[in-house]
């Protein structure tokens, strides 16, 4: 084999590469976190988190954590998964969206908050 044809060997194989790793990184995975001050008690938090879970599009809401000042509301959408961390002694409550698109991601944390 020539060296010509190596290097015209080579350079076709990094053309085919450099485009396979830019279409593979398209979409980056993420994981968002906001967080708001509350007065809500953990009853009213969790309820709430619950509702603005639901009418952002989330589904399968489970309602986790066994203390009377700390739980948590999950739910999945697709390949994303939420949850609203109400923590009463701190007054704080916690959004988290992971996904495979830290952009939709953002939209679902967002949208999520906008119902709380």
């Amino acid at each position: 084999m020539s060296a010509k044809s190596l290097a015209c060997g080579a350079a076709y194989l990094a053309v085919i590469l450099s485009t396979f790793g830019t279409t593979a990184r398209a979409a980056e995975p993420g994981l968002v976190t906001k967080w708001l001050s509350t007065a809500m008690k953990i009853d009213e938090c969790v309820r709430t988190a619950e509702r603005a879970l639901r009418a952002a599009q989330f589904a399968r809401v489970d309602i986790k954590g066994d203390s009377d000042t700390d739980k948590n509301a999950f739910a999945n959408r697709g390949n994303y998964v939420a949850s609203v961390n109400c923590i009463e002694e701190k007054g704080v409550a916690y959004f988290v969206v992971a996904g495979p698109d830290v952009d939709a991601a953002e939209r679902y944390v967002n949208a999520i908050m906008d119902k709380f």
